[in-house]
């Protein structure tokens, strides 16, 4: 689902665990929530070769918290997006060799599924997503070597071949992306009934169909 997706990115953008990340649904609890809508329709075809998905994200903060913090939340997620701009954004990465659930730090070398290094496409600090395991890349070179688990995720055993999804600058992990585009800032929603106050961040991402 294209949206759970997107809720990595945000994941990853913001540095919140899945458990404060949400998609289409608001839940009452936690308090301090980020939920990650796609408007609907989810894509637009705009001629055979690209299409448009487009997102909105509402960020929430605990009652008696400081308007500070989730507006700094929602204008990082805003530059974010801002800062993908006509950047094309997923590189297919596949690893090279399986990888246990024990080792971490993780040393290893994605490829383009060919043979073909793509370790220079990742830099330091960024999240990637293999499975529903993220991790943390702490060295960027020929070879990547990342902290595991990651965010509120559990580390695990992947296979060889398995897809290497960067969720710091992809959009749409998995997904070949020409650009994102944030539309009309950052909107102050206001209070709901439990005096939590609300943000709202929209963008568009133009998609290549694979």
């Amino acid at each position: 689902m294209r949206v759970d997706e997107v809720r990595y990115f945000v994941m990853a953008t913001l540095e919140l665990s899945g458990g404060s990340v949400v998609y289409n649904n608001m839940h009452d609890t936690p308090n301090a929530l980020v939920t990650v809508y796609d408007d609907a329709p989810e894509q637009v075809i705009v001629h055979n070769t690209i299409m448009i998905a487009q997102y909105q994200a509402i960020i929430r903060i605990a009652e008696d918290t400081a308007d500070t913090v989730g507006e700094a939340r929602a204008r990082t997620l805003l530059d974010r997006v801002r800062s993908l701009h006509n950047r094309e954004t997923y590189d297919g990465c596949y690893l090279t060799a399986s990888m246990s659930a024990v080792t971490n730090p993780i040393t290893f070398t994605p490829d383009n599924g060919s043979g073909t290094t793509k370790a220079s496409t990742f830099t330091v600090n960024d999240y990637i997503l293999i499975g529903s395991e993220i991790l943390k890349v702490t060295v960027a070179s020929t070879t990547i070597t990342a902290a595991r688990a990651q965010l509120g995720t559990t580390i695990a055993a992947h296979s060889d071949n398995d897809e290497v999804k960067n969720i710091t600058q992809n959009p749409i992990p998995g997904e070949l992306c020409d650009s994102s585009t944030a539309s009309d800032g950052v909107f102050n929603l206001g209070l709901d009934e439990k005096q939590r106050r609300m943000w709202s961040v929209n963008w568009k991402v133009t998609v290549k169909p694979s």
